[in-house]
């Protein structure tokens, strides 16, 4: 909810104090941009983006550009003084075994929690069925190879993550993009209307933090 309402300028947010309500807007009587979605070509087609991938990812450690592209976030929003001191204090606590605790399919206690959590959602999943990845990229990976394989066309929204793109590429599989609102997401008639045309043998969509 609150980054919602930061969205809308109703919000601000103030680094360690909080969220406070906006007071400066004097933007109520500007004109509002009407929003409108992506009109891509609905064709199924390889993909070819690993150039420009490392290109974006080099762009991230430069201090002369605004890492637009880049997913992480600026290394000054983590209390890194707070996260060496925990580091140091599971150094001196745990075994170095320990370290196994966390191959996959995961830690069992990590495992039994994000169970639980899907319960007071409303979803029963069987601990059995819950992998612990070591980041989103690793799941994207794992999914695609559970459902499609090399040919396979996988429906993305336009623009999508290039993370998406490039786990798509590496697997020999092809894209093809869907209308997108930037508001409202992904338009389910057309991708209804695609589904019907040609097999699709997976959708990869980011409903949310885009």
């Amino acid at each position: 909810a609150y980054l919602l309402l930061e969205s809308r300028g109703l919000l601000e947010s103030r680094p360690q104090s909080g969220y406070f309500v906006n007071l400066r807007r004097d933007d109520a009587h500007a004109p509002v941009r009407e929003l409108r979605p992506s009109k891509p070509i609905a064709i199924s087609s390889s993909v070819d983006v690993s150039r420009l991938v490392l290109s974006t990812l080099r762009s991230i450690g430069t201090d002369d550009a605004v890492p637009l592209g880049s997913p992480y976030p600026d290394p000054s929003l983590f209390p890194f003084e707070k996260l060496n001191r925990y580091a140091y204090a599971a150094g001196r606590d745990k075994s170095l075994w320990g370290v196994t605790d966390g191959l996959p399919p995961g830690h069992p206690r990590l495992i039994r929690q994000i169970a639980r959590r899907y319960l007071e959602n409303g979803m029963s999943v069987d601990p059995n069925e819950i992998i612990v990845t070591v980041g989103a990229t690793e799941a994207i990976n794992l999914c695609l190879q559970a459902v499609a394989k090399p040919g396979d066309t996988i429906a993305v929204e336009s623009p999508t993550f290039y993370a998406m793109l490039h786990a798509i590429e590496r697997m020999g599989m092809k894209a093809i993009e869907v209308a997108t609102h930037p508001e409202y997401g992904i338009d389910i008639a057309a991708l209804a209307a695609i589904a019907k045309s040609q097999p699709i043998a997976a959708c990869m969509v980011m409903p949310n933090f885009q």
